[in-house]
């Protein structure tokens, strides 16, 4: 008997969060929630391992958390990973869209369910085992409020943008140029921090030429 997706036969977690006080971005998001469970619901009758693809390198895939199936989402998924390998989001933690943003996301959930694509996992549990390794739920809760996906995408462009090739340096690695970049781009904060932090109100009042 092939084993599916849920062989534990867990309950879909339905939970929408709270996302706005705007009414249409609530809604907005609310039915991209709402189509996501519709596919999510899909996955869960399909055999172990099997993800979908949503096209433009985004793939959906259940896996058990906290006593429930849980839906997920990724933009960088590749065989064997490990959870700290790729990144991966509760498809609950889209925070910052507007609301043409969250309906195009909601389209290509929908164009996904009018023509299913799939992909499959390899190892077919590796999905389960990247979510039941992670972080425990605390740890999980915390890492998801300092690092979303777009946090994650803010922070990452922050950094590239140091990330240019040094002269002096000819020889320097990528990892290398990496870390050189966010030494240099926390050093570039804490500067405006402590300008910010002596920026008075009567400095707001000037007018500088």
């Amino acid at each position: 008997m092939t084993t599916t997706n849920n062989p534990d036969a867990l309950d879909l977690n339905l939970t929408i969060n709270a996302y706005s006080s705007h009414e249409a971005e609530r809604i907005a998001y609310e039915r991209m929630q709402q189509a996501g469970f519709k596919i999510a619901l899909i996955l869960m009758e399909k055999p172990l391992g099997t993800m979908a693809d949503l096209g433009q390198g985004e793939f959906l895939f259940v896996a058990p958390h906290a006593g429930k199936m849980a839906v997920f989402s990724t933009p960088d998924w590749h065989d064997n990973c490990r959870w700290s390998d790729v990144n991966w989001f509760f498809l609950n933690d889209y925070e910052g869209l507007g609301v043409e943003d969250l309906d195009d996301h909601r389209s290509l959930m929908e164009a996904w369910l009018e023509n299913p694509v799939f992909r499959q996992c390899v190892p077919a549990d590796n999905a389960f085992k990247v979510i039941a390794s992670s972080p425990t739920q605390e740890d999980a809760k915390a890492e998801a409020a300092n690092l979303n996906r777009y946090v994650h995408h803010n922070t990452k462009d922050l950094i590239g943008g140091y990330m240019v090739p040094s002269k002096s340096r000819p020889l320097e690695t990528h990892e290398q140029q990496f870390h050189r970049a966010q030494r240099e781009l926390v050093a570039n904060l804490e500067r405006q921090l402590e300008h910010v932090k002596r920026f008075s109100y009567e400095d707001m009042l000037k007018k500088v030429s």
